[in-house]
């Protein structure tokens, strides 16, 4: 990762200035962020200087009650193949909390069997392999696992390595999750 670190001391960004679900202007923050770590950069040597921070707030729209964050982080930065290396079957916490909401999906989905399950943001394919009984088809969908389709995918699972909003999918669709 090393010769990625200078992308972390400037990090890019946009600015919402307008609401994602209803385009009302947004008002003042209802938190300011300053300093905001972004998780998940890793160095393998102690550096000089930080980096990994942005300036954020989050915002709560009067006019419709969503609430989003101000400053949206480039996702290729975010996503980047050669730096992202967090797996949800590699971590007792992650695991855990995978469990945790594997339970209440059980819980609140408690038909025999769906015809398709997608997940957006898939990772390791922990979740979907713990829901293969309860579904014909589960799709995953992560852009970190571009060029691994093929060999993560199986009879019942699709891996599909790309952004959500770019993806088409020609099933009907009866449950769609997302962990994080």
């Amino acid at each position: 990762m090393e010769h990625d670190i200078n992308r972390y001391k400037k990090i890019s960004f946009y600015t919402n200035k307008y609401c994602n679900i209803c385009d009302s202007d947004l008002e003042d923050p209802v938190i300011n962020l300053p300093s905001y770590p972004l998780t998940g950069i890793y160095s393998d040597r102690l550096l000089d200087e930080p980096v990994g921070f942005i300036d954020q707030a989050f915002h709560y729209c009067h006019h419709c009650g969503h609430g989003q964050l101000a400053n949206i982080v480039d996702r290729n930065l975010l996503f980047n193949k050669d730096v992202y290396s967090y797996k949800t079957s590699n971590s007792m916490s992650g695991k855990k909390s995978a469990d945790f909401f594997i339970s209440f999906i059980n819980k609140i989905a408690n038909k025999t069997s769906y015809q398709t399950i997608v997940e957006i943001g898939c990772n390791s394919l922990y979740l979907l392999n713990s829901l293969k009984n309860k579904a014909k088809h589960l799709i995953g969908i992560d852009p970190i696992l571009a060029g691994s389709e093929k060999e993560m995918s199986d009879d019942k699972i699709n891996v599909i390595g790309d952004f959500f909003e770019n993806v088409n999918i020609d099933k009907n669709i009866d449950i769609i999750i997302c962990n994080y």
